[in-house]
C-alpha cells in the first residue's frame, strides 16, 4: 500500500515514546473505561493507517497512572500529533459555544430562539469536527474511506473528553520539531 505522505522512518530511541497521564479516576469503573477510550483514540487511527503501523504499551509507572506507549514509526507520531492539535481546537470551540450559550441565557431570549442558537452551535461544531477529520484523513492516509473518517471523528471526540477529564498526552523527546507536534493542553486557553 502506498501512502503519498507517509515517511516510514523507523525510530530507535525516545522519539517514538509518548506518555499518557490519567487524572481524576474516582473509581475502578472509571479507570477500567480508559483503556477502551484510549484504544478508540489512538489505536483505531493507527490501525487504519496501515498494516505497518502499531502501538504498544511499553510500560506503566509505579505509584501513578502513567502509560508509556511506543509508536512504530514517525508517521504515527505525526498522526497522533495532528489528532492532538485538532482536539485542542475542538475543545476551544466547545468552550466558546458554552460561553455563548450561557450569555444567551442571560439575555432572556425566548425558549425557541435559545434552542435554535444551541442547535446552530452544535451543527457548527459538528461541521468543524468533520472538516478537521477530513483534513487529517487527506494528510495522513492514502485512502478516502468514509468509515475511517467516522472513526477519526470518534477518536477526536473521545480524546477531547479524555483531555477534559484530566488526561495528558506528552512526548519525552527533546527534539523541538517533535514536541511542537503535541499541544500543551495546560497552556491552551479555554
Amino acid at each position: 500500500m502506498r501512502n503519498k505522505k507517509r515517511k516510514q522512518k523507523e525510530l530507535n530511541g525516545p522519539n517514538d515514546i509518548r506518555y499518557i497521564r490519567l487524572l481524576g479516576m474516582p473509581s475502578f469503573e472509571a479507570l477500567t473505561k480508559i483503556p477502551n477510550e484510549l484504544e478508540k483514540t489512538i489505536g483505531i487511527p493507527i490501525h487504519d493507517f496501515g498494516s505497518d503501523g502499531n502501538t504498544q504499551i511499553a510500560s506503566t509507572q509505579p505509584s501513578s497512572i502513567w502509560l508509556i506507549i511506543s509508536l512504530s514509526c514517525i508517521a504515527l507520531v505525526k498522526l497522533i500529533g495532528a489528532i492532538s492539535w485538532t482536539v485542542a481546537v475542538i475543545r476551544k470551540k466547545r468552550a466558546e459555544a458554552k460561553i455563548l450559550e450561557n450569555h444567551a441565557k442571560t439575555l432572556n431570549l425566548k425558549n425557541n430562539a435559545l434552542l435554535m442558537l444551541i442547535e446552530a452551535q452544535k451543527k457548527q461544531i459538528s461541521n468543524m469536527l468533520t472538516a478537521e477529520a477530513q483534513t487529517i484523513q487527506s494528510s495522513h492516509y492514502s485512502h478516502n474511506d468514509p468509515e475511517v473518517l467516522a472513526r477519526l471523528k470518534l477518536s477526536l471526540n473521545i480524546m477531547a473528553d479524555l483531555i477534559d477529564r484530566g488526561t495528558k498526552i506528552t512526548t519525552p523527546s527533546s527534539d523541538e520539531k517533535l514536541t511542537q507536534k503535541f499541544p500543551d493542553f495546560t497552556k491552551t486557553k479555554l
